[in-house]
């Protein structure tokens, strides 16, 4: 196989990920140099909430949760936000807005996920956009950490008989 055909096999790869579909081959050439592929094993962290975020993250294979820690009378609890599945990201929040980490995902079992460099997801955060607009229903710069957070606490507070 010639380099050309490999890269070209690479740019399509990136087509099976719908977030990926809409960049043109020299933005998915490009984002080939900044990223990389990473195995995570049954239960393990991929990002912590309050850490700094300085990748983003397209799941290949497997499940993951995506997990909110709620204090109640100063024990720390985890409560599962959403289960993220193949094709699924996260990770973009800490760069749009250049906060902590949101929250922590943790791998259901095996997973494999393509991590994206910051420098390279903002070379191609424009042309994606209108997909994150779409999976938040927002305007990406207004994106409120996991919009599902609130009502999850809320129903966790009600279960564990801290609020009415």
């Amino acid at each position: 196989m010639s380099k050309v055909q490999r890269l070209a096999a690479k740019a399509s790869y990136l087509d099976s990920f719908n977030l990926f579909n809409c960049l043109d081959n020299y933005q998915k050439l490009n984002l080939f140099q900044g990223f990389e592929t990473l195995t995570f094993k049954k239960g393990q962290k991929i990002i912590t909430e309050g850490e700094k975020g300085d990748a983003f993250y397209v799941i290949e294979k497997g499940m993951c949760d995506a997990i909110k820690i709620v204090e109640v009378n100063g024990k720390k609890n985890d409560v599962i936000q959403r289960t993220l599945k193949s094709g699924n990201h996260f990770g973009e929040i800490a760069l749009i807005k250049n906060v902590p980490r949101t929250v922590t995902i943790r791998a259901q079992d095996e997973v494999k996920v393509l991590k994206i460099s910051q420098s390279s997801f903002h070379f191609i955060q424009s042309t994606i956009e209108k997909k994150l607009k779409m999976d938040y229903g927002q305007n990406t710069t207004t994106i409120k950490p996991y919009a599902r957070t609130p009502s999850k606490v809320s129903e966790y507070l009600k279960a564990a008989k801290m609020v009415n």
